[in-house]
């Protein structure tokens, strides 16, 4: 599923869900469920969410496994301290993604990513 706008309910990704045509918010009211099969795929361009960079936004309960990927859209390059909240949520979250690819940054920075209370990408 790729796409941006609402959706009306809940949703079960078992297979790859992808916020945006490049980059967007796709938000769900609902509650959304990542199986052990699912890949959630994020793209960053920038620092302004929607227009540079995806996020999910759930107005329920969110459950984490499977894989989370996130590409850079050339030719950003996050700097220290920079933060990308790819996924909100209103209800309560449970699970972790059991795989995370981040591309490599350079300079010697890393990314951190914090899941309460929003899903929060950290350059350091």
């Amino acid at each position: 599923m790729q796409g941006i706008g609402v959706i009306n309910g809940s949703l079960e990704n078992a297979a790859t869900v992808r916020p945006g045509s490049t980059v967007g918010v796709l938000t769900l009211n609902g509650a959304y469920t990542q199986k052990s099969s699912g890949i959630l795929e994020i793209e960053i361009g920038g620092l302004n969410v929607g227009t540079e960079y995806d996020r999910l936004a759930v107005t329920g309960n969110v459950s984490f496994d499977g894989t989370l990927n996130v590409y850079l859209i050339d030719p950003f390059q996050p700097s220290s301290g920079n933060m990308f909240d790819i996924i909100t949520y209103t209800g309560t979250r449970s699970g972790v993604f059991s795989t995370v690819n981040v591309p490599s940054l350079s300079g010697g920075l890393m990314w951190n990513l914090s899941y309460d209370p929003v899903v929060r990408l950290t350059v350091q």
